[in-house]
């Protein structure tokens, strides 16, 4: 049950109350704007801003929690060498995703701005991901090789 509120600037940003409301609002602001509209609307960057932050938030608690679940698991020394295997794989995954969808925004959109930062967040991604996937490796082994069957 979301109401939609019109704020007084020139770009006609949407707001929604309620909780999904705001995604909504970003989904749907742009399809109705051109690009050089988007790109001189404050209010829609400090709407994508905030969401971005509260979804880093979310993810971040989401992995606490994981985290405090895990130290109360009794789980078999092939299973946790192969969950570090995988938390790297997957942190890998996602830090990819990020410069690949700005390249692709940069793409669809003429834009050297994204294209730059995407390619710097690749080549960051780049150079952090042998020193990840080695540390994960390395632990790995350690936790293979340790001579107790528990924790």
């Amino acid at each position: 049950m979301a109401r939609l509120m019109t704020h007084g600037d020139d770009f006609g940003f949407a707001a929604y109350e309620g909780h999904a409301g705001g995604l909504a609002g970003l989904a749907l602001v742009p399809q109705a704007r051109t690009y050089a509209q988007l790109s001189g609307s404050w209010a829609y960057w400090l709407g994508l801003a905030a969401t971005t932050l509260v979804l880093a938030a979310a993810l971040a608690l989401w992995s606490f929690a994981a985290i405090a679940t895990a130290k109360h698991l009794d789980l078999a020394r092939r299973v946790r060498a192969a969950e570090k295997m995988l938390a790297a794989v997957v942190t890998t995954a996602v830090m990819l995703m990020v410069p690949f969808n700005l390249i692709w925004y940069a793409a669809i959109q003429p834009s050297a701005v994204w294209l730059v930062n995407g390619l710097a967040l690749l080549a960051l991604a780049g150079t952090t991901t042998p020193r990840t996937m080695r540390l994960a490796v390395r632990r790995s082994r350690r936790l293979w090789s340790s001579p107790r069957a528990g924790r």
